[in-house]
Protein backbone atom coordinates (compact mmCIF):
# COMPACT_ATOMS: atom_id res chain seq x y z
CA UNK A 1 0.00 0.00 0.00
CA UNK A 2 2.83 2.34 0.88
CA UNK A 3 4.47 1.65 -2.51
CA UNK A 4 1.22 2.42 -4.34
CA UNK A 5 0.95 5.77 -2.55
CA UNK A 6 4.57 6.56 -3.40
CA UNK A 7 4.02 5.72 -7.08
CA UNK A 8 0.84 7.79 -7.20
CA UNK A 9 2.57 10.71 -5.56
CA UNK A 10 5.42 10.41 -8.05
CA UNK A 11 2.99 10.43 -10.97
CA UNK A 12 1.21 13.48 -9.56
CA UNK A 13 4.51 15.28 -9.09
CA UNK A 14 5.56 14.40 -12.66
CA UNK A 15 2.33 15.75 -14.14
CA UNK A 16 2.52 18.84 -11.97
CA UNK A 17 6.11 19.42 -13.08
CA UNK A 18 5.09 19.07 -16.73
CA UNK A 19 2.25 21.54 -16.30
CA UNK A 20 4.49 23.91 -14.36
CA UNK A 21 7.09 23.72 -17.11
CA UNK A 22 4.54 24.78 -19.70
CA UNK A 23 3.23 27.59 -17.50
CA UNK A 24 6.71 28.94 -16.71
CA UNK A 25 7.94 28.81 -20.33
CA UNK A 26 9.63 30.96 -21.41
CA UNK A 27 11.59 32.19 -18.42
CA UNK A 28 14.58 33.44 -20.43
CA UNK A 29 15.55 34.57 -23.92
CA UNK A 30 14.51 32.26 -26.76
CA UNK A 31 17.01 32.00 -29.60
CA UNK A 32 15.85 31.64 -33.20
CA UNK A 33 18.83 30.43 -35.22
CA UNK A 34 18.77 31.91 -38.70
CA UNK A 35 21.03 29.92 -41.06
CA UNK A 36 21.11 32.81 -43.55
CA UNK A 37 22.63 36.31 -43.64
CA UNK A 38 20.76 39.30 -42.28
CA UNK A 39 18.62 41.17 -44.77
CA UNK A 40 17.59 38.26 -46.99
CA UNK A 41 14.00 37.11 -47.49
CA UNK A 42 14.24 34.29 -44.91
CA UNK A 43 15.78 36.64 -42.36
CA UNK A 44 13.06 39.24 -42.93
CA UNK A 45 10.28 36.68 -42.48
CA UNK A 46 11.97 35.22 -39.39
CA UNK A 47 12.40 38.63 -37.78
CA UNK A 48 8.74 39.44 -38.34
CA UNK A 49 7.74 36.28 -36.46
CA UNK A 50 10.38 36.86 -33.76
CA UNK A 51 9.14 40.41 -33.13
CA UNK A 52 5.56 39.24 -32.72
CA UNK A 53 6.55 36.24 -30.56
CA UNK A 54 8.51 38.53 -28.27
CA UNK A 55 5.26 40.37 -27.52
CA UNK A 56 3.00 37.32 -27.22
CA UNK A 57 5.43 35.26 -25.11
CA UNK A 58 6.49 38.17 -22.93
CA UNK A 59 10.11 37.19 -23.44
CA UNK A 60 12.70 38.24 -26.01
CA UNK A 61 13.00 36.04 -29.10
CA UNK A 62 16.49 36.77 -30.41
CA UNK A 63 17.39 36.14 -34.06
CA UNK A 64 20.85 34.54 -34.20
CA UNK A 65 22.27 34.64 -37.75
CA UNK A 66 24.53 31.66 -38.51
CA UNK A 67 24.90 31.74 -42.32
CA UNK A 68 27.04 29.54 -44.52
CA UNK A 69 27.31 26.24 -46.37
CA UNK A 70 23.79 26.43 -47.80
CA UNK A 71 22.19 26.69 -44.34
CA UNK A 72 24.18 23.77 -42.96
CA UNK A 73 26.19 25.74 -40.36
CA UNK A 74 23.17 27.19 -38.59
CA UNK A 75 21.18 23.96 -38.89
CA UNK A 76 23.97 21.93 -37.28
CA UNK A 77 24.21 24.45 -34.42
CA UNK A 78 20.47 24.10 -33.79
CA UNK A 79 20.64 20.29 -33.97
CA UNK A 80 23.26 20.27 -31.20
CA UNK A 81 21.33 22.64 -28.93
CA UNK A 82 19.39 21.43 -25.86
CA UNK A 83 15.83 20.34 -26.61
CA UNK A 84 14.31 22.71 -24.06
CA UNK A 85 12.38 25.15 -26.23
CA UNK A 86 14.96 27.91 -25.91
CA UNK A 87 16.59 27.19 -29.28
CA UNK A 88 14.56 27.16 -32.47
CA UNK A 89 15.57 27.00 -36.13
CA UNK A 90 14.21 29.00 -39.04
CA UNK A 91 14.02 26.19 -41.56
CA UNK A 92 13.32 26.43 -45.28
CA UNK A 93 12.96 24.21 -48.33
CA UNK A 94 16.76 24.34 -48.55
CA UNK A 95 16.86 22.04 -45.51
CA UNK A 96 14.71 19.50 -47.34
CA UNK A 97 16.84 19.83 -50.48
CA UNK A 98 20.07 19.41 -48.50
CA UNK A 99 18.62 16.30 -46.88
CA UNK A 100 17.87 14.90 -50.32
CA UNK A 101 21.14 16.03 -51.87
CA UNK A 102 23.70 15.05 -49.25
CA UNK A 103 23.31 11.87 -47.15
CA UNK A 104 26.56 12.69 -45.31
CA UNK A 105 25.40 15.82 -43.52
CA UNK A 106 26.54 16.06 -39.87
CA UNK A 107 22.87 15.89 -38.82
CA UNK A 108 19.68 14.17 -39.94
CA UNK A 109 17.18 16.93 -40.55
CA UNK A 110 14.15 14.64 -40.62
CA UNK A 111 15.06 12.96 -37.31
CA UNK A 112 16.88 15.59 -35.29
CA UNK A 113 14.18 18.23 -35.56
CA UNK A 114 10.49 18.33 -34.82
CA UNK A 115 8.05 20.64 -36.57
CA UNK A 116 6.60 23.62 -34.76
CA UNK A 117 4.86 25.74 -37.40
CA UNK A 118 4.89 26.22 -41.15
CA UNK A 119 4.99 29.98 -41.68
CA UNK A 120 4.80 30.73 -45.40
CA UNK A 121 5.33 29.54 -48.95
CA UNK A 122 6.91 31.50 -51.80
CA UNK A 123 6.19 31.16 -55.50
CA UNK A 124 8.71 31.95 -58.21
CA UNK A 125 8.21 33.51 -61.62
CA UNK A 126 9.55 31.88 -64.75
CA UNK A 127 11.02 34.90 -66.51
CA UNK A 128 13.00 35.38 -69.72
CA UNK A 129 15.12 38.18 -71.12
CA UNK A 130 13.26 40.23 -73.79
CA UNK A 131 15.78 39.06 -76.39
CA UNK A 132 14.25 35.59 -76.17
CA UNK A 133 11.51 35.34 -78.77
CA UNK A 134 8.92 33.98 -76.36
CA UNK A 135 5.91 35.60 -74.75
CA UNK A 136 4.38 32.40 -73.41
CA UNK A 137 5.49 29.10 -71.91
CA UNK A 138 4.64 27.27 -75.14
CA UNK A 139 6.71 29.71 -77.21
CA UNK A 140 9.60 29.38 -74.77
CA UNK A 141 9.50 25.59 -75.06
CA UNK A 142 9.47 25.89 -78.85
CA UNK A 143 12.53 28.18 -78.77
CA UNK A 144 14.36 25.80 -76.43
CA UNK A 145 13.57 22.81 -78.62
CA UNK A 146 14.79 24.62 -81.71
CA UNK A 147 18.08 25.40 -79.92
CA UNK A 148 18.70 22.28 -77.81
CA UNK A 149 21.26 22.81 -75.05
CA UNK A 150 21.93 26.42 -76.10
CA UNK A 151 19.62 28.43 -73.86
CA UNK A 152 21.07 29.18 -70.42
CA UNK A 153 19.35 29.94 -67.13
CA UNK A 154 20.57 31.41 -63.87
CA UNK A 155 19.92 30.39 -60.28
CA UNK A 156 21.13 31.46 -56.85
CA UNK A 157 23.17 28.25 -56.64
CA UNK A 158 23.26 24.55 -57.35
CA UNK A 159 20.59 22.66 -55.45
CA UNK A 160 18.51 25.75 -54.70
CA UNK A 161 14.76 25.84 -55.29
CA UNK A 162 15.26 28.03 -58.39
CA UNK A 163 17.69 25.54 -59.88
CA UNK A 164 15.49 22.55 -59.17
CA UNK A 165 12.34 24.34 -60.30
CA UNK A 166 13.88 24.86 -63.76
CA UNK A 167 15.14 21.29 -63.86
CA UNK A 168 11.66 20.04 -62.98
CA UNK A 169 10.15 22.26 -65.67
CA UNK A 170 12.73 21.17 -68.26
CA UNK A 171 11.95 17.52 -67.57
CA UNK A 172 8.21 18.12 -67.91
CA UNK A 173 8.68 20.15 -71.10
CA UNK A 174 11.31 17.75 -72.50
CA UNK A 175 13.86 20.49 -73.16
CA UNK A 176 17.55 20.83 -72.34
CA UNK A 177 19.14 24.01 -71.01
CA UNK A 178 22.47 25.10 -69.54
CA UNK A 179 22.49 25.86 -65.81
CA UNK A 180 24.58 28.86 -64.67
CA UNK A 181 24.72 28.92 -60.86
CA UNK A 182 25.49 32.13 -58.94
CA UNK A 183 26.28 32.90 -55.32
CA UNK A 184 22.94 34.43 -54.45
CA UNK A 185 19.78 35.85 -56.00
CA UNK A 186 21.18 39.31 -56.74
CA UNK A 187 23.96 38.30 -59.17
CA UNK A 188 21.68 35.70 -60.79
CA UNK A 189 19.08 38.39 -61.47
CA UNK A 190 21.69 40.95 -62.58
CA UNK A 191 23.06 38.71 -65.32
CA UNK A 192 19.55 37.76 -66.42
CA UNK A 193 18.70 41.46 -66.75
CA UNK A 194 21.93 41.97 -68.70
CA UNK A 195 21.10 39.18 -71.13
CA UNK A 196 24.09 37.02 -70.16
CA UNK A 197 21.57 34.24 -69.49
CA UNK A 198 18.19 33.70 -71.12
CA UNK A 199 15.87 32.69 -68.30
CA UNK A 200 15.38 31.80 -64.66
CA UNK A 201 12.93 31.13 -61.88
CA UNK A 202 13.07 34.24 -59.70
CA UNK A 203 11.46 35.44 -56.49
CA UNK A 204 8.23 37.28 -57.30
CA UNK A 205 9.17 40.44 -55.37
CA UNK A 206 12.57 40.84 -57.04
CA UNK A 207 11.34 39.88 -60.53
CA UNK A 208 8.05 41.79 -60.68
CA UNK A 209 9.40 45.38 -60.87
CA UNK A 210 11.57 44.30 -63.79
CA UNK A 211 8.59 42.62 -65.46
CA UNK A 212 6.52 45.79 -65.05
CA UNK A 213 9.38 47.82 -66.52
CA UNK A 214 9.57 45.45 -69.54
CA UNK A 215 13.11 44.43 -68.61
CA UNK A 216 11.93 40.83 -68.18
CA UNK A 217 9.00 38.83 -69.51
CA UNK A 218 7.00 36.72 -67.05
CA UNK A 219 5.76 33.43 -68.51
CA UNK A 220 4.41 31.49 -65.54
CA UNK A 221 4.28 30.96 -61.79
CA UNK A 222 5.80 27.89 -60.13
CA UNK A 223 3.13 27.48 -57.43
CA UNK A 224 -0.14 25.56 -57.54
CA UNK A 225 -2.13 28.81 -57.43
CA UNK A 226 -1.49 32.23 -58.89
CA UNK A 227 0.48 34.78 -56.92
CA UNK A 228 -1.57 37.57 -55.38
CA UNK A 229 1.21 39.94 -56.43
CA UNK A 230 1.00 38.84 -60.08
CA UNK A 231 -2.58 37.64 -60.58
CA UNK A 232 -2.39 37.99 -64.36
CA UNK A 233 0.49 35.55 -64.69
CA UNK A 234 -0.84 31.98 -65.08
CA UNK A 235 0.55 29.03 -63.18
CA UNK A 236 2.65 26.54 -65.07
CA UNK A 237 0.13 23.94 -63.97
CA UNK A 238 -2.57 25.87 -65.86
CA UNK A 239 -0.43 25.94 -68.99
CA UNK A 240 -0.46 22.23 -69.71
CA UNK A 241 1.61 20.83 -66.84
CA UNK A 242 -0.99 19.78 -64.26
CA UNK A 243 0.34 19.24 -60.76
CA UNK A 244 3.45 21.38 -61.27
CA UNK A 245 4.15 23.00 -57.90
CA UNK A 246 7.70 23.93 -56.93
CA UNK A 247 7.64 26.47 -54.12
CA UNK A 248 10.02 27.53 -51.42
CA UNK A 249 8.74 27.42 -47.83
CA UNK A 250 9.65 28.91 -44.45
CA UNK A 251 8.95 27.26 -41.12
CA UNK A 252 10.06 26.99 -37.52
CA UNK A 253 11.35 23.73 -36.07
CA UNK A 254 12.86 22.72 -32.72
CA UNK A 255 15.45 20.11 -31.72
CA UNK A 256 13.87 16.66 -31.42
CA UNK A 257 12.76 15.94 -27.88
CA UNK A 258 11.51 19.43 -27.11
CA UNK A 259 8.57 19.01 -24.67
CA UNK A 260 5.24 18.69 -26.43
CA UNK A 261 3.64 21.30 -24.20
CA UNK A 262 6.21 23.86 -25.34
CA UNK A 263 5.84 22.92 -29.01
CA UNK A 264 2.06 23.28 -28.68
CA UNK A 265 2.42 26.69 -27.01
CA UNK A 266 4.78 27.96 -29.68
CA UNK A 267 2.58 26.62 -32.47
CA UNK A 268 -0.52 28.31 -31.07
CA UNK A 269 1.27 31.63 -30.69
CA UNK A 270 2.68 31.50 -34.23
CA UNK A 271 -0.65 30.50 -35.79
CA UNK A 272 -2.30 33.43 -34.00
CA UNK A 273 0.39 35.73 -35.39
CA UNK A 274 -0.11 34.37 -38.92
CA UNK A 275 -3.86 34.91 -38.71
CA UNK A 276 -3.30 38.63 -38.16
CA UNK A 277 -4.23 40.56 -41.31
CA UNK A 278 -1.37 43.03 -40.94
CA UNK A 279 1.12 40.16 -40.72
CA UNK A 280 -0.38 38.54 -43.81
CA UNK A 281 -0.09 41.82 -45.71
CA UNK A 282 3.54 42.19 -44.68
CA UNK A 283 4.29 38.62 -45.73
CA UNK A 284 2.68 39.30 -49.08
CA UNK A 285 4.85 42.40 -49.50
CA UNK A 286 7.86 40.10 -49.11
CA UNK A 287 6.50 37.85 -51.87
CA UNK A 288 5.31 35.02 -49.62
CA UNK A 289 1.88 33.71 -48.67
CA UNK A 290 0.72 32.53 -45.27
CA UNK A 291 0.89 28.73 -45.41
CA UNK A 292 -2.47 26.90 -45.14
CA UNK A 293 -1.16 24.47 -42.50
CA UNK A 294 -1.67 25.04 -38.78
CA UNK A 295 -0.74 22.03 -36.66
CA UNK A 296 2.74 20.58 -36.00
CA UNK A 297 1.41 17.20 -37.17
CA UNK A 298 0.35 18.61 -40.56
CA UNK A 299 3.67 20.44 -40.85
CA UNK A 300 5.50 17.18 -40.14
CA UNK A 301 3.56 15.38 -42.86
CA UNK A 302 4.28 18.24 -45.25
CA UNK A 303 8.01 18.03 -44.43
CA UNK A 304 8.23 14.32 -45.14
CA UNK A 305 6.35 14.73 -48.41
CA UNK A 306 8.61 17.62 -49.42
CA UNK A 307 11.78 15.67 -48.62
CA UNK A 308 10.58 12.74 -50.72
CA UNK A 309 9.68 15.09 -53.60
CA UNK A 310 13.09 16.76 -53.62
CA UNK A 311 14.80 13.35 -53.31
CA UNK A 312 13.04 12.11 -56.44
CA UNK A 313 13.99 15.27 -58.34
CA UNK A 314 17.62 15.23 -57.17
CA UNK A 315 17.92 11.60 -58.29
CA UNK A 316 16.22 12.29 -61.61
CA UNK A 317 18.51 15.25 -62.33
CA UNK A 318 21.54 13.29 -61.17
CA UNK A 319 22.83 15.93 -58.77
CA UNK A 320 25.71 15.06 -56.45
CA UNK A 321 26.78 16.90 -53.26
CA UNK A 322 30.00 18.12 -54.86
CA UNK A 323 28.25 19.63 -57.93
Amino acid sequence: MHRVIVVLCGAILFCTAGGSQAQQYPSKVVRLIMPYPAGGSTDIVGRLIAERLTVSLGQTVLVDNRPGASAQIGTEAAAKAPADGYTLLMATSTNAINHALNPKLPYDFSREFQPVALVAKAAQLLVVHPSVAARSVREFIAVAKSHPGQLSYSSSGTGTSGHLAMEAFAREAKITMVHVPYKGNAPALTDLLGGQVAAGFMNVVSALPNVNAKRLTALGVSSAKRSALAPNVPTISELGFPGFDVTAWFGIVAPAGTPGTIVTRLNQEIVTILNNRQVQERLLSFGVDRAPIDSPKEFGEFLQTDIRRWSRLVQAVGLKPEQ
